[in-house]
């Protein structure tokens, strides 16, 4: 799955109870470094170019969600880029580990019901974590949980406003039941880009 980044292998280490992973390489900045150096330069993301991240993320979530995964532990230092600029989801191996039961027995859902429960929950945390990384690249600001109707109305008052955009409170929303999942996102992301791009053909022929 080009979106993520290959895992090859990993084990805890018995003395310090740390998860150590092997994964391939991959020679682009982070998403981090990248805000951090738009915030710097005060530089804003373009509509396209959240887009285009967005439906990576989204893209690699989906694979793992579809097949009873998830991230857990989604943050812009965790988008990684490949050479052609494509971004690519890290550190998600932990959750390998923990499905093998490669993890202390402590650390795993004990019954079949929570596990699902768990998985849910876990997959939806996805949601919220992607609702943080997009509510950032749109705003190059935090998004503070205690005040979320005044965070809502800042993502109003940005310029960007789309189908997909209009997700995102509900992918910040304290219910986790309530978020829309990857699926329903990819489409919706999928839709707006596809839309964006025939816009953009339209104006250059009528530019012409």
């Amino acid at each position: 799955m080009k979106n993520l980044v290959s895992f090859y292998s990993g084990w805890i280490e018995e003395a310090s109870q740390l998860a150590v992973l092997i994964t391939e390489f991959c020679p682009g900045e982070s998403l981090a470094a990248i805000f951090q150096n738009k915030c710097a330069k005060k530089q804003s993301f373009s509509e396209k170019g959240i887009l285009d991240i967005a439906n990576g993320i989204l893209k690699g979530l989906h694979f793992l969600h579809k097949n009873k995964m998830f991230h857990g532990n989604l943050t812009m230092n965790n988008v990684l880029f490949d050479e052609l600029g494509a971004p690519k989801l890290s550190d998600f191996g932990i959750v390998q580990l923990w499905q093998e039961k490669k993890l202390p027995e402590m650390q795993r859902v004990k019954s079949e019901q929570e596990n699902q429960f768990a998985s849910e929950e876990k997959r939806k945390y996805d949601i919220h974590s992607l609702g943080l990384i997009l509510y950032k690249l749109c705003l190059l600001d935090d998004f503070f949980p205690e005040s979320y109707e005044n965070q809502v109305s800042n993502l109003n008052n940005c310029n960007m406003k789309n189908q997909f955009f209009l997700q995102i409170p509900n992918m910040l929303n304290s219910n986790f039941k309530l978020r829309p999942d990857s699926n329903s996102l990819l489409n919706c992301c999928s839709k707006v880009l596809l839309e964006l791009h025939i816009n953009q053909v339209l104006y250059s022929i009528l530019s012409n």
